[in-house]
């Protein structure tokens, strides 16, 4: 039995608007706290279903982790949504130094891998609003492939923004 498979489904119109509602909570607290580094933490969850009991366990057990990994806290949000579990931490340490430190965890934790902590700066809020918006600017983007984990994968909008 898998733990992905308990838990109302949800299709992937919710997902999207879950991240762009997401972004907007960014945004809110980037305002209201505008020199603090923002953590946002999410799970990687296969499938279409995105939270359950197993699912907010093991989002709890990480956030356990993380909250001790990132001691200097100003603000933790926590949303248990349909579309799965979300934080926001609001953190008195360098985007640099929320880097590492989230990327050990991912890597050392034993559910880090299904974990997505991400540091978000004022530049990244305004490049996630570009996405959304289609914006041919972000078109020289790169990534790590999720699957080969290659660098170099050139931003999926590319052939969009070419056309606009």
């Amino acid at each position: 039995m898998s733990i992905f498979t308990k838990g109302k489904p949800v299709s992937l119109a919710d997902i999207l608007a879950s991240k762009v509602a997401r972004v907007a909570r960014l945004q809110d607290v980037r305002q209201a706290f505008s020199d603090a580094t923002l953590i946002s933490i999410t799970l990687n969850i296969p499938g279409n279903i995105k939270n359950s009991r197993q699912i907010q366990l093991i989002f709890r057990a990480g956030m356990r982790e993380l909250t001790r990994v990132f001691t200097a806290q100003w603000q933790t949000t926590h949303l248990d949504l349909q579309t799965g579990p979300e934080a926001i931490l609001v953190v008195d340490i360098s985007a640099n130094t929320c880097k590492a430190k989230a990327v050990a965890f991912e890597t050392q934790f034993a559910l880090g891998r299904l974990f997505d902590v991400a540091r978000n700066s004022r530049d990244a809020l305004q490049a996630l609003l570009c996405i959304w918006r289609g914006c041919k600017d972000l078109c020289q983007i790169t990534t790590a492939s999720m699957v080969c984990h290659s660098k170099g994968t050139k931003c999926l909008i590319s052939k969009v923004c070419q056309q606009r």
